[in-house]
């Protein structure tokens, strides 16, 4: 385990656990890490995809949570720069929102990793 990342549960009134994670001594959202997991862990691939979120998932919420994961991440530009290039070439985070879409939709590696 990384000493700077643990994760754990809290138990909800309603009996439920909720996941989060303690990032760098602060509680940070299940968000936080969900970037890395889908572009770096599963590289998008549609098995590890299906086995994490179940079996119909929405690829627009998916990708929407991804988005945000990349921006609040501290390596979000390398999450970026690994998956589709120099990230100054993408024009707008609707840009980038549209390459992550598109990656989760497909399920194929990303043209940066071909």
């Amino acid at each position: 385990m990384n000493f700077l990342i643990q994760e754990t549960d809290i138990l909800l009134k309603s009996g439920e656990k909720e996941p989060f994670t303690f990032y760098k001594g602060e509680k940070a959202p299940m968000l936080f890490e969900l970037a890395a997991l889908i572009c770096e862990t599963f590289e998008f691939a549609f098995p590890y995809m299906k086995g994490f979120f179940r079996m119909n998932y929405d690829t627009t919420d998916i990708a929407d949570k991804c988005f945000q994961s990349i921006l609040m991440h501290d390596f979000g530009e390398n999450i970026i720069q690994h998956n589709w290039g120099n990230p100054e070439k993408i024009t707008s985070l609707d840009a980038l929102r549209k390459k992550i879409l598109t990656a989760i939709e497909t399920g194929k590696e990303c043209p940066q990793r071909l």
